[in-house]
């Protein structure tokens, strides 16, 4: 009978110990989700008439190759646009006269790391 409870805290033991210890073992360990997010624009800056479009083509690639989420800020008082896409693509955006300076911020579907370019557009006469 001695033996028998001796075998299943024995058992018992184990068990826990095999459950416990790769959590503990493994807690502290983070690391990237994929590749990191990269995003770059082009035109980094450009030169458009007044009543003309900017236009521009982002290019995504790494995280979890999409869907990324992008945040938009076009520097001319108009609220940031967010959206969300799975690869390469082109915006536009219409600007009256002046300089604007333009910032992209774009992190994977998933969350994590963020990574940033910026642009700038100078609209004339």
């Amino acid at each position: 009978m001695l033996n028998k409870f001796i075998m299943i805290m024995v058992v018992t033991l184990l068990t826990i110990g095999l459950l416990i210890a790769p959590s503990i073992a493994f807690a502290d360990k983070k690391g990237p989700l994929g590749f990191p997010t990269e995003i770059d624009v082009v035109p980094s800056t450009q030169n458009i008439r007044e009543g003309n479009n900017a236009y521009w083509t982002v290019y995504l690639a790494g995280g979890t190759s999409g869907p990324y989420y992008i945040r938009v800020n076009y520097g001319d008082g108009t609220s940031p646009e967010n959206y969300t896409r799975s690869g390469s693509h082109v915006k536009w955006h219409y600007y009256g006269v002046g300089t604007y300076n333009q910032s992209w911020r774009a992190n994977r579907a998933g969350g994590g790391d963020y990574d940033y370019d910026y642009t700038k557009v100078v609209c004339f006469f």
